[in-house]
């Protein structure tokens, strides 16, 4: 879902002058099977 949306990201992101963080890790399999794991944050400062 993140590559969808990536360009209006970045735009967004290189309009407000910082770099998006971004870390994406794929698998093979999760710990039970089955499992579809979405995690989300947003940090504020």
């Amino acid at each position: 879902m993140l590559f969808e949306h990536y360009g209006v990201l970045s735009a967004r992101l290189g309009t407000a002058g910082v770099a998006p963080a971004t870390t994406m890790l794929g698998v093979t399999r999760l710990a039970i099977p089955g499992q579809l794991v979405e995690l989300e944050g947003t940090a504020v400062a």
